[in-house]
């Protein structure tokens, strides 16, 4: 076996070589190490071969002889990861999930360290009429289980 913090290292110093970072890396079941990276203006498919390749160079033999090695960028859909990606995604509509089960629609107005800053989506607005403004709301992220962006069609 080995050590896992080892591989994050790898993959986190490929992303930083391509101005990017680390999202995750998980092992799987069948033996393939799953890396997503990004960058703050999104990642490109050159950018997720340069990563994979500057990762497999470093691999030890033992483990790319034994397992996969899978990399790309965090899907659409998926949960927010790293303040890296609050970040990125500032101004863009989310659906937050909280730790007691309940969930908000807000737009991403700003980010920290311990909170995400907030504006709520009033439900049920009739098309051409201009939703009410809402209070910006501090929420901290020891309240939060997962965020995900949701796709927007203008």
């Amino acid at each position: 076996m080995f050590d896992i913090e080892e591989i994050k290292k790898i993959a986190e110093d490929a992303a930083v070589s391509i101005d990017g970072f680390l999202v995750s890396v998980k092992i799987t079941d069948n033996e393939v190490i799953e890396i997503l990276v990004d960058t703050d203006e999104g990642i490109n498919l050159d950018q997720i071969v340069q990563v994979s390749r500057n990762i497999e160079q470093q691999l030890p033999s033992d483990i790319s002889e034994k397992y996969s090695l899978m990399v790309s960028s965090p899907g659409v859909g998926e949960p927010l990861q790293v303040f890296r990606q609050y970040k990125k995604n500032i101004g863009r509509l989310a659906q937050i999930t909280f730790k007691d089960g309940s969930a908000l629609t807000a737009r991403l107005i700003d980010v920290n360290e311990t909170h995400l800053l907030v504006e709520e989506v009033p439900k049920n607005v009739k098309k051409g009429v201009k939703p009410k403004t809402t209070t910006p709301k501090s929420l901290p992220f020891t309240d939060i289980s997962q965020t995900k962006i949701k796709v927007e069609f203008k």
